[in-house]
This record gives C-alpha cells, sequence and structure tokens, in this order.
C-alpha cells in the first residue's frame, strides 16, 4: 500500500526528517522479534522501524525513544545504508476495544536529516509505511484504510499526539469496537508520545474525520485485508501513514508495481463535496467529503481532480 500527495513540505529537507513520532497499529506495525499472542493470527512476528541517513557525509547519532517511559537508547546510522531497530512488544497498539488512551508512542530524533520507515510483519503478511516527519503533521487527517473482513478482521486507523494537552476528535464511518456508532464524534485528550487506536466492528473507517487542537500522526489500515476483493483469499496487513489535508493534491502520476499482473487497485477519496476526480482525463467519479472511489488502473496513469484528494495504490 503506498500513498500519494504533492505538497513539497514532504521533501527530505533540513528539520523535516530530524524528528518523527511513529505509532504501531495492530496487528503487528514496524522489526520486531517476537511472539505475538493474536487469535486471529497466531504467528511470529518481526516490527521495527529503519533509519537511513540522506547523504554521503560522516555517519549520523540518532536518538530514538522506543516508546513511551523507556530510557532513550542511541543508534548510529551510515549514510547510504539502512540501520534497523527492533521494536519492543510493548509497543504494539491494541485494536482500541476499550476506547483507552495508550502510552505506546514511539519518538525518532536525529541530529540531521534521516529517512524512517515503519515496518510490521507477521509471517505471510507485510506492510511498512512511510515516517512523516512532525514539521509536517497537521490538525485534520481523512482515514483511508479498507473494508473489514467477514466481521473477524478489522478496518482500523490511531491517532499519536506529538504534544500534551492536544484535543482529538473523530467521526467513524462505521461502528467501532469501543461502541462508538457512525458519525457520533468523539473527544479524546492525549499527551505526548500516547496513542489513540481505533478499529470497526463491521464496515470501512475510510472517510472517517479526525480534528485536532494540536498536530498530531495519524496511521490508516486494516489487520489482514483481501485486495482487490473478498473472492482473493489471501489476506495482507495494510498500514500507512495519513498525509494531513493540508498536503492532498490535485495531480498524481502513476505506475504499475513490478511483477504484478492485470494492473493495481487504487482507491482515491476527497476532502471537499463535489470533487470530480479523472484518470487519464476521463473523470471516473464524483465524490463528496470523505467517498472513497476504488478501481483497477493496469499500466501508467495520470490521476488528477479538480479539488484535493489522496490517492493509495495496492499491489493486486
Amino acid at each position: 500500500m503506498a500513498m500519494s500527495c504533492d505538497h513539497p513540505d514532504l521533501l527530505p529537507l533540513e528539520e523535516a526528517l530530524r524528528r518523527l513520532w511513529e505509532a504501531l497499529p495492530a496487528p503487528t506495525l514496524p522489526d520486531l522479534r517476537a511472539e505475538r499472542d493474536d487469535p486471529a493470527m497466531d504467528r511470529a512476528s518481526m516490527d521495527g522501524v529503519a533509519l537511513r541517513a540522506s547523504d554521503g557525509r560522516a555517519p549520523r547519532r540518532i536518538l530514538g525513544t522506543l516508546f513511551a517511559g523507556s530510557d532513550p537508547a542511541a543508534f548510529t546510522v551510515t549514510p547510504g545504508l539502512v540501520t534497523t531497530v527492533e521494536i519492543p512488544p510493548a509497543a504494539q497498539l491494541s485494536l482500541g476495544d476499550s476506547g483507552a488512551v495508550e502510552h505506546r508512542g514511539i519518538k525518532v530524533t536525529a541530529d540531521d536529516e534521516v529517512t524512517v520507515y515503519g515496518l510490521n510483519r507477521i509471517q505471510a503478511t507485510t506492510d511498512a509505511y512511510l515516517g512523516l516527519p512532525v514539521d509536517v503533521l497537521g490538525t485534520e487527517h481523512i482515514v483511508l484504510g479498507w473494508p473489514d473482513l467477514m466481521g473477524q478482521l478489522r478496518s482500523e486507523f490511531a491517532v499519536l499526539a506529538t504534544e500534551d494537552g492536544t484535543d482529538v476528535t473523530y467521526v467513524p464511518k462505521a461502528k467501532t469496537t469501543s461502541g462508538t456508532e457512525i458519525g457520533v464524534a468523539t473527544t479524546t485528550t492525549l499527551n505526548a508520545g500516547e496513542a489513540l487506536p481505533v478499529a470497526s466492528l463491521n464496515g470501512d473507517l475510510s472517510g472517517s474525520v479526525v480534528t485536532s487542537t494540536k498536530p498530531v500522526a495519524v496511521f490508516g489500515g486494516h489487520e489482514c485485508a483481501f485486495v482487490p476483493d473478498d473472492n482473493t483469499w489471501a489476506c495482507d496487513h495494510l498500514v500507512e501513514q495519513i498525509p494531513s489535508t493540508s498536503t492532498w493534491g490535485k495531480e498524481f502520476l502513476t505506475v504499475p508495481l513490478k511483477t504484478r499482473s492485470g494492473g493495481d487497485t487504487f482507491r482515491m477519496i476527497a476532502s471537499e463535496d463535489a470533487t470530480t476526480v479523472s484518470v487519464n482525463g476521463a473523470a471516473v467519479a464524483t465524490l463528496d467529503r470523505g467517498q472513497v472511489h476504488q478501481m483497477s488502473i493496469d499500466g501508467k496513469s495520470t490521476v488528477s481532480a479538480d479539488k484535493p484528494i489522496l490517492v493509495a495504490q495496492y499491489s493486486n
């Protein structure tokens, strides 16, 4: 799963990639070597973050807090190479059935620019995301995930605070496992490093609006989804950090994923009502705020819209 937006602030420059907050949504998240007790996925898991320095200068000294409350641990990242940092099982978020705040954020800081990836893996199912630096985080997000699978594997998102006293309000597009009904606004106060996981009881949380009084990191995805549809009897975990709506764009260039045949699945979500989405110049959908259009595209394409959208590409 890959996200696209066209905001120039997402370029890896200066302070942009020196400070990041990460979270690990269920079922697993970045390169962790541990056993995970999950009735739906009773297999070994690996979570971790991979860090890469941005140029050919001297090795970088990385300071990372593995989870809130732990002692900071220092790492050295050599330019051109990837350093993998294992994440302890205690950093794994739950599905959020209780609706409670979880003190499990992961903070990574560096004295120079780095790129940070989160890898979430259990046997036979893996996904990864690009960590967004704190200076491009925002206060409004619209979740893009995937529909629940037979009422057993959940659509999900998580919100992570970067500052104390952050009021987070979400309006779900599906009933949640914590009991929040569709369309009912729920507000929770988070401090820095605290996360709020949310999962669907059934349905798709895509289109859920998350607003906050201070910048937050939002992650969207699925425990283990059938892509492109329920006739695909092999599920994979989906996770991506969701850019804030202020960074969404109107034009995207796509290329097919290598080794795939028959095209890739795309989901486009609108931030405003009456948004016309086109592929290679032909209109394919008119979307209101939070609505999703899903389609297969075989070959390279240009996806455009008359108002800002977010585009996700999935490997079939």
